[in-house]
């Protein structure tokens, strides 16, 4: 009931949640989607789904069935938004309408596995090219863990103007991962919203240095900033002040 009360309003009448997942039933079993080799378990309104891309044949299933990989809770008309293209995850992720658990990579991999819905031909079909005319910066871009993290602070902060007042300062974070480093800065002093881009750009007040999933792990809530940097795995040049505001720029991201 609490989570109906939140999310509200019921799915649109030309098509309902079962219908959908009926439709992926027909076509999961199939290597496009069975390359996620996870378990997936959407908790929609007071109705549990499970998606089973472990077991051979794929299947999905009514109801909560094993141990996921990741869960997915949200209401029964975001779905149905979100698996047809109508609505981001990530928006409705800083609008509080959804929530995950579990493995954040497989949370940003939920686009294959709804492309199933239009069969596995064209699923193929659609990803394919996609998949060709993908540079390769950006493949390796997209390696870094810390990326998807980046991206839910991008969303926070054009949500949120008020954060340039709060923290009036230029981050830069230095991510290594695998002997390779990405950089990323967070502008919350320039300009009103502020901006998170790829990339080392003007004067930073204070640059971060951690590895990728150290810096996961502390945008999640699982490690310790105070610790990480007493154990050298976090490193702080410039202003220390700014540093003891990073609660305010990750604070709120999604909980694994």
């Amino acid at each position: 009931d609490s989570i109906n009360a939140e999310y509200g309003d019921p799915p649109s009448p030309t098509m309902s949640v079962q219908a959908l997942f009926d439709e992926l039933n027909k076509n999961i079993d199939n290597p496009e989607a069975k390359k996620l080799n996870a378990v997936y378990i959407f908790k929609l309104g007071n109705d549990s789904y499970t998606v089973n891309l472990k077991e051979s044949p794929a299947w999905v299933k009514k109801g909560a069935h094993g141990k996921a990989d990741c869960t997915i809770v949200t209401g029964e008309k975001e779905f149905l938004e979100l698996a047809t293209g109508k609505a981001k995850g990530q928006t409705l992720f800083m609008q509080g309408k959804l929530k995950i658990s579990g493995n954040m990579g497989l949370a940003l991999k939920l686009d294959t596995l709804f492309k199933q819905l239009g069969g596995a031909d064209k699923a193929k079909a659609a990803s394919a090219p996609a998949a060709a005319a993908a540079p390769a910066p950006a493949a390796a871009a997209s390696a870094f863990k810390s990326a998807a993290v980046f991206d839910q602070i991008k969303a926070k902060v054009a949500a949120d103007p008020s954060l340039v007042k709060a923290v009036n300062g230029v981050y830069l974070f230095e991510i290594s991962a695998g002997g390779k480093k990405e950089n990323w800065t967070v502008d919350l002093k320039t300009s009103t919203p502020g901006s998170v881009k790829q990339g080392a750009h003007g004067k930073p007040d204070v640059t971060i240095t951690v590895d990728d999933d150290n810096f996961v792990n502390l945008s999640l809530g699982k490690a310790n900033p105070q610790t990480l940097f007493v154990q050298g795995k976090i490193k702080i040049k410039g202003n220390m002040g700014l540093a003891m505001k990073l609660d305010k720029i990750i604070k709120g991201q999604a909980k694994l």
